[in-house]
């Protein structure tokens, strides 16, 4: 889980640092974004950068502070494949901003020793790259708030169900601390 949850990091952090090379360095091309209404594939570094403007001015109309991924599970396929899911949580100032939402992601392992993504898939419901807003599988509209807690640390403490397919000890998490890596 650690290189998971490390990647999960990895990629968070890139937004609030602007640097898309960090970021484009997180995945491999082609890249293949799966929405619960589309697949889109992702062929070139004009077309990641065009996805990270994107998702970085969508932060800023929100005034996002934080942005945390959570794993939920992952589980290896052979020694350089992991498949991990988790949840985003996109907060300001500790508020939470928008309805979590899960995803899954395929990483590989390069040869240079780094984990980069192949594929994320989610519950979102866009329909084209770049993602300028969140749209809901629940209604396809902009996902909203819908727990005005602001004490989103209660449930990034708690253990996540697991996805199907996954076994139920897959991603545990009850550490406290939601940047520490997994065990």
């Amino acid at each position: 889980m650690q290189n998971f949850q490390g990647w999960l990091d990895r990629v968070g952090k890139t937004f609030f640092d602007n640097d898309f090379d960090g970021y484009a360095d997180t995945m491999i091309l082609p890249f293949v974004m799966v929405t619960a209404r589309q697949t889109m594939v992702i062929q070139s570094l004009d077309q990641q950068r065009e996805g990270f403007d994107a998702f970085r001015a969508l932060m800023d109309r929100l005034g996002a502070t934080d942005l945390f991924r959570l794993g939920a599970g992952v589980y290896p396929v052979g020694s350089t494949i992991l498949c991990g899911s988790y949840e985003t949580h996109l907060l300001r100032n500790g508020q939470r901003l928008i309805e979590a939402f899960r995803s899954s992601a395929m990483l590989r392992l390069g040869d240079d020793g780094i984990w980069r993504a192949a594929c994320i898939a989610n519950s979102l419901t866009n329909l084209s790259w770049p993602i300028r807003t969140l749209q809901s599988e629940a209604n396809d509209a902009p996902l909203a708030r819908k727990d005005p807690s602001p004490d989103w640390m209660k449930l990034a403490r708690q253990k996540l169900p697991p996805l199907p397919g996954l076994p139920p000890q897959a991603g545990t998490y009850d550490q406290g601390d939601p940047g520490a890596h997994w065990p």
